[in-house]
């Protein structure tokens, strides 16, 4: 089977090998850091600030969400604006410190979920899913196209998911698949 790696030297094999070790390290932490920018935007900051309001204000202060009319575009429209006021009543503008602070954390869930679905490779993808844990062998097909003649669809259907470990959702689509395969 020519995977498109025959003829390679052993420098462009561990070129390939560096950018897959790179990309499992960079694509999880792209990920977190989108997700946590979604998370902890503009509109989520006023819903679940009071999470993160003892890192986001100073000590003694609490946050406060006021509803603001922006006249300077057209048409007028109303926006939230983050506050940090004091036990007077007294508020300075929390800018962007709330959002940072959500992102951080954010982020630090979100890299660690990441670093877990990678560390666990393919199986917490084929356990949700129901994909198969062993590829299906020729000989496995063969007998599941064997009962699938027989009349017996069930069967291959089990076959199938104990010779692979597939779901049954899997393993009834890829008897339909079978099923209709000519020979070859």
């Amino acid at each position: 089977m020519d995977n498109g790696w025959q003829g390679a030297t052993q420098a462009e094999l561990n070129r390939a090998a560096r950018a897959r070790r790179w990309l499992r390290l960079i694509l999880p932490i792209a990920a977190a850091a989108f997700a946590a920018v979604m998370c902890a935007g503009p509109l989520a900051v006023p819903a679940t600030m009071a999470w993160f309001e003892g890192l986001a204000c100073p000590a003694g202060q609490h946050l406060e969400v006021l509803e603001v009319l922006d006249i300077e575009v057209t048409p007028p429209e109303t926006r939230q604006v983050v506050y940090c006021v004091d036990a007077e009543g007294q508020g300075v503008l929390a800018g962007v410190r709330p959002f940072g602070v959500m992102w951080t954390v954010y982020f630090a869930i979100f890299v660690v979920l990441a670093f877990a679905l990678v560390a666990a490779g393919g199986r917490a993808w084929q356990w949700f899913f129901g994909l198969p844990k062993r590829r299906v062998e020729w000989e496995t097909e063969r007998e599941a196209r064997a009962l699938l003649a027989a009349g017996k669809r069930d069967e291959a259907v089990r076959l199938l998911r104990d010779k692979t470990g597939a779901g049954p959702r899997w393993a009834q689509q890829h008897v339909d698949v079978i099923s209709k395969k000519p020979l070859h």
